[in-house]
């Protein structure tokens, strides 16, 4: 496999990147100039390997073995960062420059792509998806989280500032890896404004626009063991892009009975998609949210749910005052309120989802 990177340049000091020998092989040692990396530049091969821009180093042809890399870069909340990875390995980007990830790379196979979708709003949709997807990342899986929704609420809830999105993956032939920016440790996220609604506008006429999200996710499927889509609470052609890219669907109903004949919609959205696109995506959870014991309607809608989908029924998030103050701070639930029962609830849900996973693999 022929694998390439390069580093730009750190203000007037270059990078040194040499090949050396090791027990495993060859190995290239790069250290940063002064411990700062700034300005880069990532690309996707043709192979659809993720690296740099700029001068290029080429790992030998003849190596068979396995070959390791060690970069001394920067990382949130320390000065510099040692990573050791195996040829095979992506170089992940952050808003900042690359992202190293210590773990083994996600086989292609095995990246579990959900999206988080109902069709009436209000639901708890963003707050499942951005708390669910720290969750994952507290517990070392690698997670990218893909804004959908034009409303860019799951972009501002992790506090993520950005120049490239997703707006410009779907109307610009900008490689994943500059649209990805980095928000918690295991934590990536495909970030969205409100630019996102001309994007929409922008490939409605182009052929085969449904696949746009899932043709370009493809290199992020060897570095992931989730990605996790957002969605607005619309039929449009984002959210079509969204179930041809997923293979699970996650259903957040709230405690009332609109919520709860949504459902309905969403199944039959996702029969609709996977018929037109022999694509196989189906509802694997139904979480119910806004749960409180002491109120009539919770009690009723949540024993329709255990009588209509009792096999692919979640764990509830009940009512919390900490979840709502979340995003006017920019921190998940973990972060804000560990010891809340929203912190508990959505830790509950995540071992279920990581437990319940094999099944549509």
């Amino acid at each position: 496999m022929e694998w390439n990177a390069a580093f730009h340049q750190i203000g007037d000091e270059p990078t040194d990147c040499r090949w050396r020998r090791s027990s495993a092989g060859f190995a290239r040692s790069c250290q940063i100039a002064g411990g700062v990396q700034r300005g880069c530049s990532p690309t996707v091969s043709a192979q659809g390997h993720v690296a740099p821009r700029e001068k290029e180093l080429t790992r030998p042809k003849d190596l068979n073995r396995r070959t390791s890399l060690r970069c001394s870069l920067p990382h949130r909340g320390s000065s510099t960062r040692v990573a050791t990875i195996n040829s095979t390995t992506e170089l992940l980007p952050t808003c900042g420059g690359i992202h190293l990830h210590e773990h083994p790379v996600a086989h292609l196979n095995m990246t579990r792509i959900i999206a988080i979708f109902n069709e009436k709003g209000g639901t708890a949709k963003t707050t499942t998806t951005v708390n669910l997807a720290h969750a994952l990342a507290r517990t070392g899986k690698r997670v990218l989280l893909v804004d959908l929704d034009p409303q860019g609420n799951a972009t501002h809830h992790l506090g993520v500032h950005f120049e490239r999105g997703i707006y410009h993956l779907f109307t610009s032939e900008e490689a994943l890896a500059i649209c990805i920016c980095g928000a918690r440790k295991n934590l990536d996220v495909l970030p969205a404004n409100v630019n996102l609604f001309a994007a929409a506008l922008a490939i409605q006429a182009l052929p085969g626009r449904e696949f746009i999200l899932r043709d370009k996710l493809q290199p992020a499927l060897t570095i992931y063991d989730f990605v996790l889509i957002d969605c607005a609470p619309s039929l449009s052609t984002l959210t079509h892009n969204a179930l041809a890219a997923a293979h699970e669907v996650i259903v957040p109903v709230a405690m009332d009975y609109l919520s709860h004949a949504a459902i309905k919609g969403v199944e039959r959205t996702t029969s609709m998609i996977s018929r037109a696109f022999n694509h196989d995506v189906q509802i694997t959870g139904i979480v119910p949210t806004f749960f409180h014991s002491g109120l009539t309607a919770s009690r009723e809608i949540l024993a329709l749910l255990q009588e209509d989908w009792r096999e692919k029924l979640l764990p509830a998030i009940r009512v919390c005052s900490k979840l709502r103050e979340t995003p006017k701070h920019q921190k998940t639930i973990f972060e804000y309120a560990p010891g809340s029962r929203g912190a508990a609830d959505y830790e509950a849900l995540t071992q279920a989802i990581i437990k319940n996973g094999g099944d549509h693999q």
